[in-house]
C-alpha cells in the first residue's frame, strides 16, 4: 500500500481532536463530578490527597504541603497537563503502578469534565 501526505494530515487531525475534547469539558459538571474526589482531596491539611489547585503544569508527587505521597507518584517521570491527567484518571494504577490513587474515571466526557474544572482552580 503507497502511503500519501494525507495519512500524517489525518492523524494530525485525530490528535487534535483529541486533545480538543479537553477544551469541550464543562467545568460546570467537573465540579459536579468532583464531589467524589473531594472526599480525599479536600485541599485542608491533613486530607490524605494533595490539593490539586494547581495541578496542570506540575510535576507528579511534588506537591509541597503534601507528605503522604507514594514512592511510585514521587519517582514518576510525569507533568500534569490535560492528556497526562486524562490517562491517569481513566486507569491511575495502570499509568503509576504503585499509587494510592484508586478510584478510575473510566468515561472520556466525565474525565474532560473534570480536567477543564481543576483548569478553573489554577485561574
Amino acid at each position: 500500500m503507497k502511503k500519501t501526505a494525507a495519512f500524517p494530515l489525518a492523524l494530525m487531525a485525530a490528535l487534535g481532536a483529541v486533545s480538543g475534547a479537553f477544551a469541550a469539558g464543562d467545568p460546570a459538571k467537573g465540579e459536579q463530578a468532583f464531589t467524589l474526589c473531594g472526599t480525599c482531596h479536600t485541599g485542608q491539611a491533613g486530607a490524605i490527597a494533595p490539593d490539586l489547585h494547581g495541578v496542570i503544569g506540575r510535576k507528579a508527587g511534588s506537591q509541597p504541603d503534601f507528605q503522604l505521597y507514594t514512592q511510585a507518584l514521587k519517582s514518576a517521570d510525569v507533568v500534569w497537563t490535560e492528556e497526562t491527567l486524562s490517562e491517569f484518571l481513566k486507569m491511575p494504577g495502570a499509568m503509576i503502578p504503585g499509587t494510592t490513587m484508586a478510584i478510575p474515571v473510566p468515561d472520556e466526557t466525565q474525565r474532560g469534565d473534570l480536567i477543564a474544572y481543576l483548569k478553573t482552580l489554577d485561574e
